[in-house]
């Protein structure tokens, strides 16, 4: 755990379990959750550190957790396909939910925690209340990757990959109707996008076009769009293809990313 602000290491907690494969804080800062190979979701004391419980349930590796608003319970997607919704302060299951056979790949809480959004080769908005599927977001002919979701802006934000080709459209839809709102052009090798904290702002990480096509000139890129106008407004290029994630600071004035080591890029 790193402090934002002097940039010194907080403290280091140990994951035995191998692979970890999604972090997430709970609302109020106090919590945060970690998906591991082995099957569970660990819960940790920001903080100290320290280990606060283990969640068990899921028969393969946990791919996503995320916390509701009101931060009392916690979903986590697995690769055995299950959905879990966990009581953050007993740790047991509330409810398990299949949606189909084989791994769901991110699962997050609508902002009023009424509407639980899941990722599986689409986007699938499920009512927690009636149990009911309220739509699904999937682009014909591709391969359809759920990234992020802004509760400011009521958005969704997905990649589609189409088989075979080269070809991404990476779409804007409404979270509580599923339109489409907009579709973003000229993006290649899509490997994460995020919305600011205030949601004016989307940041898409790519590979270059010329690492798909593999002749060895390998790069990565950070573009950030205007949400409500659909424009890039700045970008930022690694001459390497060593750039593993990004994130933005809690007052979207700056991002954190990770280029051989924790680095800063002040956008505001």
């Amino acid at each position: 755990m790193w402090d934002v602000a002097t940039g010194k290491l907080r403290f280091t907690s140990q994951d035995q379990s191998g692979s970890v494969y999604d972090i997430s804080f709970s609302p109020d800062g106090k919590l945060f959750a970690n998906t591991s190979f082995d099957g569970s979701v660990k819960l940790w004391d920001v903080d100290s550190g320290r280990l606060r419980m283990t969640l068990k349930g899921h028969k393969g590796y946990v791919t996503s957790a995320k916390f509701s608003p009101d931060g009392r319970k916690l979903a986590s997607s697995g690769s055995d396909g299950a959905i879990k919704i966990w009581d953050v302060s007993s740790g047991k299951v509330q409810e398990t939910i299949m949606l189909w056979p084989d791994s769901s790949n991110y699962v997050c809480f609508s902002d009023d925690g009424d509407t639980l959004f899941v990722a599986n080769g689409g986007t699938l908005a499920l009512d927690l209340r009636t149990g009911k599927k309220k739509f699904e977001l999937k682009t014909p002919g591709y391969w359809t990757e759920f990234q992020d979701y802004s509760a400011k802006t009521s958005t969704l934000v997905t990649s589609a990959w189409k088989l075979g080709t080269e070809e991404i459209i990476v779409s804007l839809w409404d979270s509580h109707t599923g339109a489409l709102k907009r579709t973003l052009d000229g993006i290649v090798g899509v490997a994460c996008a995020h919305f600011s904290p205030d949601g004016s702002l989307l940041m898409i990480c790519s590979v270059k076009e010329s690492f798909l096509a593999s002749d060895g000139n390998w790069g990565s890129t950070i573009r950030l769009w205007d949400v409500a106008e659909g424009k890039m407004v700045a970008s930022k290029e690694f001459p390497k293809f060593d750039l593993k994630g990004a994130v933005f600071t809690p007052d979207s004035s700056t991002i954190i990313y990770d280029e051989d080591g924790l680095k800063k890029w002040r956008i505001r």
